[in-house]
């Protein structure tokens, strides 16, 4: 009986693609960049930053996961009659990576235990602006992306940082 059990299971398992397979390689651990913070309010406040495909990780204690959106032009602009990305830092970004926030966390211990834009405001979107010699992270508080015809999308940080 037993060897007739182990006949079927060997046939049912010859059906089936994982059979003779090796087991399937664990994915590939997430990419990341570091950048130090620059600006005052970023060494005040959030520390030095490492950004990932699925969020931001700050080194005073606070983590904002991330969904990437549509890619932006540092001239596009972030509001009904506001000024553009790059306006906005200063900066001469030759990308904007615009990603929609889908949660903040604070730790216990994170030195900043009032977030990204402030007590009581929860950070909605961040724009991540990348040139030859910084990172600039525009932070938005309000309902709709950042574009032109966007009227509830408001600035609420700006932070500075520098390749590492």
């Amino acid at each position: 009986m037993a060897m007739r059990a182990l006949f079927v299971f060997a046939v049912l398992l010859s059906g089936c693609d994982l059979a003779l397979r090796p087991a399937a390689e664990a994915p590939a651990a997430e990419s990341s960049e570091t950048h130090l913070a620059k600006s005052n309010t970023a060494m005040s406040l959030t520390g030095d930053i490492v950004i990932t495909p699925s969020g931001l990780i700050f080194a005073q204690g606070i983590t904002v996961f991330t969904r990437a959106l549509a890619p932006r032009a540092p001239t596009d602009r972030v509001g009904q009659g506001g000024e553009g990305y790059a306006a906005l830092t200063g900066s001469l970004a030759a990308t904007v990576e615009l990603r929609r926030v889908t949660n903040q966390v604070i730790a216990p211990s994170a030195s900043n235990r009032e977030g990204l834009c402030g007590a009581g405001v929860r950070p909605s979107y961040v724009a991540l602006l990348r040139d030859t010699r910084a990172l600039s992270l525009i932070v938005f508080a309000g309902r709709q992306p950042p574009g032109p015809s966007a009227t509830d999308a408001p600035v609420c940080a700006v932070y500075a940082y520098a390749p590492d």
